[in-house]
């Protein structure tokens, strides 16, 4: 009876979903959705995959309890009981226990005739679960699905799925936009494959290709979005940043004298002194540089395959490296900070230090508690990426 129902649930639930997002999931992209958002997931919660664990869970800390009322009560998990003829008993808790054990990694796996000594308790029994299905999805999957996969996993690239609809707080996105980033997130085709109108390359078929590509204006505009909410983020911090302006280099103190067009900076912040950058040290002044990359761009597939965020760290580098800025900011009592993005919402590591440094500031400043502030920010970060994204991917054609 239990199985009809939870297939029926499963069923009906896959099929809600699939109307309310309008995209038809194959197998595969069906099992990543079920995973957590900081898996890569959607978060739905499929009857099938907590039936088991709920169960063993339940009658771990109820065991104490059945012992209490009735000093006969047993572990009865299938183990033969008497001295004669084997008489298997306890069929359910057999069987969920067998099938608990291919959900999670050997070395945890339970034994049989044992009432198990550690806690049973539901959320880290879902956490073995959880990893081994992760691990085995991303060892499966080719270069293109592992580079999605790990920076899908990235903290905070699915900051905006938990944001509040809000109108009031801009945080509303439209059908096309939910659509669009879920798409992308769960690797489902979006389009046909048809040459861009702007850059004359091959727009591939699950939308990468919009994310990267630098024609068309796209890639300036959701830049400048989001170095205008880092921006705006620094002057709530009270640390007297500058918008790009002209002369940024006289101003960091990187030429003698005379304006220039070169802007080694988007933000840079003149008043940093409790911000920690990643170097691991303060300074009074931090040129806050800011760049968004698609994981799935061809100069980036390597190492964004290889660990989550890792086309953010080597990108990093480069910026640090590209006409020797950082040496030349140090010389100057600069320190040159990359603050790099991935398309998916994943950061950098240093450049997420350097905001959690922001988040404690604005709380302070703000009077509001330091996990609210950072749960604002990287929703509005999340939406506007994705808004970008989206934008760019419609001023192309879908065939």
């Amino acid at each position: 009876m239990i199985d009809s129902f939870v297939s029926q649930f499963d069923e009906d639930l896959r099929g809600t979903f699939q109307t309310v997002v309008g995209l038809a999931l194959d197998d595969i992209q069906w099992e990543q959705a079920s995973y957590r958002v900081k898996q890569s997931g959607i978060g739905l919660c499929r009857a099938s995959d907590v039936a088991d664990v709920a169960y063993l869970a339940s009658r771990g800390a109820t065991f104490d309890d059945c012992r209490a009322l009735d000093g006969r009560h047993v572990w009865d998990d299938g183990a033969p009981r008497g001295d004669g003829p084997v008489d298997v008993i306890g069929e359910w808790l057999f069987g969920c226990i067998n099938r608990v054990n291919t959900y999670i990694p050997d070395q945890s796996q339970f034994i049989f005739g044992e009432r198990p000594t550690r806690t049973l308790k539901q959320g880290l029994l879902m956490e073995l679960v959880n990893k081994k299905r992760g691990d085995a999805m991303i060892t499966s999957a080719g270069i293109w699905d592992k580079a999605r996969l790990e920076a899908a996993s990235a903290p905070h690239s699915g900051a905006w799925l938990d944001a509040p609809p809000n109108r009031a707080l801009d945080m509303q996105v439209s059908n096309a936009e939910v659509q669009y980033g879920i798409g992308r997130r769960l690797g489902v085709e979006l389009c046909e494959e048809c040459p861009c109108p702007f850059c004359l390359g091959v727009m591939d078929k699950y939308a990468a290709h919009c994310e990267a590509c630098m024609a068309g204006g796209d890639k300036t505009v959701n830049h400048h979005k989001v170095r205008d909410d880092l921006y705006i983020h620094s002057k709530r911090a009270h640390t007297a940043p500058r918008l790009e302006a002209c002369g940024v280099s006289r101003l960091l103190g990187l030429e003698a004298g005379g304006d220039t067009q070169e802007r080694p900076a988007d933000a840079p912040l003149c008043r940093a002194q409790d911000i920690i950058t990643g170097m691991g040290v303060t300074a009074s002044r931090v040129a806050l540089d800011v760049g968004i990359i698609c994981p799935q761009a061809f100069g980036h597939l390597g190492a964004a395959s290889v660990e989550p965020l890792g086309a953010a760290e080597e990108y990093a580098r480069t910026k640090c490296a590209r006409a020797d800025i950082a040496r030349r900011c140090q010389e100057a009592s600069v320190i040159f900070q990359p603050m790099i993005f991935e398309s998916l919402g994943g950061v950098s590591s240093e450049a997420d230090r350097i905001i959690k440094c922001l988040n404690k500031a604005v709380a302070v400043n703000s009077d509001t508690s330091e996990e609210v502030v950072a749960t604002r920010f990287w929703q509005r970060i999340g939406i506007d990426i994705l808004r970008g994204n989206c934008g760019s991917f419609y001023r192309r054609p879908q065939y």
